[in-house]
């Protein structure tokens, strides 16, 4: 329900979906993921965190990413925190568990020039 509600872009709905799924299924992976990407849609990158945390140590069931999307999902909100060395090994795992998942490498450029630009 979550997913097709985001796909309407009612997302408040879809987060409350996802919410009550997750209340179901406290360790449900896959919901607590979708959940952490919406979150971080939506800015709200301090529980977007604490959701791809969850969802990393969930049931482990995915979709076809697997727990890329969740590795990637974290990486997004830990950058926008401004931890971008945190932020980089995160999408790198995402990116060495999924070599093929394109948001994984979408997400790898503007965080390696971010962080290459606060060091320097």
């Amino acid at each position: 329900m979550g997913f097709a509600l985001t796909s309407l872009n009612r997302l408040s709905e879809a987060l409350n979906a996802y919410e009550q799924a997750i209340r179901l299924r406290s360790d449900y992976s896959f919901a607590l993921v979708n959940q952490c990407q919406l979150l971080n849609d939506l800015g709200e990158y301090q529980a977007a965190q604490k959701a791809c945390g969850a969802a990393l140590e969930g049931d482990g069931f995915w979709d076809q990413w697997g727990p890329a999307t969740a590795w990637s999902q974290l990486g997004v909100a830990l950058a926008a925190q401004g931890e971008l060395q945190a932020a980089t090994v995160a999408n790198n795992t995402a990116i060495e568990l999924q070599p093929d998942y394109p948001q994984a490498w979408n997400n790898a450029a503007p965080l390696s020039f971010w962080y290459h630009r606060k060091i320097i």
